[in-house]
């Protein structure tokens, strides 16, 4: 204690011993981590799968606070050594996307890795991601893990057992297990400023998907992350193909999947999935308790999507008819936060729905008069039936004019019938326009800037935000 009582000040973090135990039915880890002058009680619950002491779950908790505080960082038990060996690369993706953090040394013996599991696990909320996910690699995933109190509050009882209940329907249709995990990790790392562009669940989603993979190591040994962006709209954030994969330990790969097609490409992917129809969660808000709110900017955008792939009417989610989830749309503030991510799928979707029936054409022309009063210009539907536009926004106002080209040069192959192929394409065959360079996706799996291979040079003169590595 210093003079009068006070405590001294610590600049230092540090995850304590993690602690196996059982409650309510369900297998338990916890470790204390100390944060500075702070002690956090860091807790998981996981029914499904059998548990496994993996400090890297508690690190991942622990890293980007220590990050933003510039203090080091030491772990009381054993760390995978091939996540002691990338997590220098690791914490310098960290950086080039936030430069307010700083390389911080992580302190920790190193644990020799044990055989893989064959079980292969899938991230799975019930949203367009994690559907398309499902469907692209339903042959192969064993396992579905549901995570609780990431993108919603543990305190929100009526909605955890809702979607319990929906997504545990969705893994007997499909003849998967489900993992169901529960955490307070959103919690712990809310009060620290790990960005300062995303909401600290945004900042450290990859870094709690790929700690609760390694608590999971004993049923899975590859688990897949679905991507919310394409290849052509990825942006900072915190599940990433730079980030993910680095959470990789020697029991259990990490896989961010999904880079080759777009949200609205998604979309027609699970229009026919029958298990998605009562089960498909895209809303953002969960407004009042409710499994989907129908008036957000993801709801509205996801109904716009599976009406203009044909498959709207047999969801069961929406409490909103489309022309009503329209109408409530606030288009400018919903393509503000990620634009890029948004524009090219809202794009497509609204193509396809001017090709369309009367009934469809109604709804593109609702978008429309809504992107008006919004004071957005849809550059699509300024040319109805012609082939795919380089814009979906005014040319000259939105810095997503840039983005929108690279993408499309890659994607346009207009035949000798006049019709854009573009969408025959195989997911293997997909390039992304990366700084005027043509980059192999496959290629680049192997070898993702050589982020493994030399830990020394900083990565803060690399331009992540166009990046695309899987």
């Amino acid at each position: 204690m210093a003079a009068g009582g006070d405590r001294r000040r610590v600049n230092a973090a540090r995850v304590g011993p993690v602690r196996l135990g059982a409650d309510a039915g369900a297998q338990t880890a916890r470790a204390t981590l100390t944060l500075g002058n702070a002690e956090k009680e860091l807790w998981f619950r996981v029914r499904g799968a059998p548990l496994r002491p993996a400090p890297e779950a508690f690190l991942a908790a622990a890293l980007l606070p220590a990050m933003s505080r510039g203090w080091p960082l030491a772990v009381a038990d054993p760390l995978s050594e091939r996540l002691r060996a990338t997590h220098a690369a690791l914490q310098r993706v960290y950086r080039a996307f936030e430069p307010h953090l700083a390389l911080v040394p992580i302190e920790a013996a190193g644990r020799a890795g044990g055989a893989r599991a064959a079980g292969v696990g899938l991230f799975f909320s019930g949203g367009v991601d994690g559907f398309h996910g499902l469907v692209s690699r339903q042959a192969e995933v064993t396992h579905l893990i549901l995570v609780h109190g990431l993108d919603y509050p543990l305190e929100d009882r009526a909605l955890r057992a809702q979607v319990g209940a929906r997504i545990e329907a969705v893994a007997r249709a499909v003849g998967k297990a489900l993992v169901q995990v529960e955490t307070n990790f959103h919690a712990v790392v809310a009060p620290f400023a790990v960005s300062r562009t995303r909401t600290p669940m945004q900042a450290t989603l990859g870094a709690a998907l790929g700690g609760i993979a390694a608590l999971l190591a004993g049923a899975v040994g590859r688990v897949y992350v679905p991507s919310s962006a394409s290849a052509a709209t990825l942006a900072p954030f915190g599940s990433h193909p730079l980030v993910d994969p680095l959470w990789s330990t020697e029991e259990v790969e990490v896989v961010h999947d999904g880079l080759d097609v777009n949200r609205y490409e998604k979309a027609v992917a699970i229009a026919g999935f029958a298990p998605a129809y009562a089960a498909l969660r895209p809303c953002g808000t969960n407004a009042g308790g409710a499994y989907n709110c129908g008036r957000c900017q993801k709801c509205a955008a996801t109904m716009l999507m599976l009406a203009a792939a044909g498959g709207l009417e047999r969801f069961t989610v929406f409490p909103t008819g489309l022309e009503a989830a329209i109408r409530a749309w606030p288009i400018r503030a919903s393509l503000r936060p990620q634009p890029a991510h948004w524009y090219l799928a809202i794009q497509d979707a609204v193509e396809a729905l001017t090709a369309g029936g009367q009934r469809l054409r109604h709804h593109a022309r609702l978008v429309e008069g809504q992107a008006d009063d919004d004071h957005v210009e849809f550059a699509a539907l300024e040319r109805l039936g012609q082939t795919r536009g380089e814009v979906l926004l005014d040319d000259q106002r939105h810095p997503g004019r840039e983005l929108m080209h690279a993408r499309n040069q890659p994607r346009q192959q207009v035949g000798s019938d006049g019709v854009d192929h573009a969408h025959t394409q195989r997911p293997g065959e997909r390039v992304l326009a990366c700084g005027g360079d043509l980059l192999d996706l496959a290629r680049l799996h192997q070898h993702p800037l050589g982020l493994g291979d030399d830990p020394a040079p900083g990565l803060g003169d690399l331009d992540l935000r166009g990046a695309a590595l899987e």
